[in-house]
């Protein structure tokens, strides 16, 4: 998949969190952010599997049920959703974890908890703002 793709998927999917920040506001639960944004994504075009499986090895064996993506966007862009007044580091590092075992470049942390869906920089001393975007450089 090449770059311009993948920010497509991407610009999308920030199109789709903010209409769904937009029309429910930022008090619900993470699971409902979760199947509302899928189902956005969904209505531009896209797959969008929620709850997707991503299993892993040691030392040659599958450990099943290892780590669980929210969304899977065309089978190439992972998406952490949350809904937390503030983030951390470790929220970030998950989605990094994840983008690393399954050796997808691009993934979206997505905080609909935030005061502001805003777009925040990794390492901010804060984890504040409601959208952050991962790039892994296998």
């Amino acid at each position: 998949m090449t770059k311009q793709n993948l920010d497509s998927i991407g610009f999308d999917i920030i199109g789709c969190a903010y209409e769904v920040r937009k029309t429910v506001g930022p008090l619900l639960r993470e699971n409902y952010y979760k199947h509302a944004l899928a189902f956005e994504l969904r209505e531009r075009g896209h797959t969008a599997e929620c709850e997707v499986i991503l299993p892993a090895l040691y030392k040659g064996h599958q450990i099943l049920d290892s780590f669980r993506i929210d969304i899977l966007v065309d089978n190439e862009v992972l998406v952490e959703t949350k809904s937390l007044p503030l983030m951390s580091s470790a929220d970030a590092r998950q989605l990094m974890t994840y983008l690393k075992v399954s050796g997808r470049k691009l993934g979206y942390l997505i905080n609909f908890g935030a005061k502001e869906l805003d777009f925040g920089k990794l390492g901010d001393p804060i984890y504040d703002k409601g959208i952050y975007r991962l790039v892994n450089n296998i």
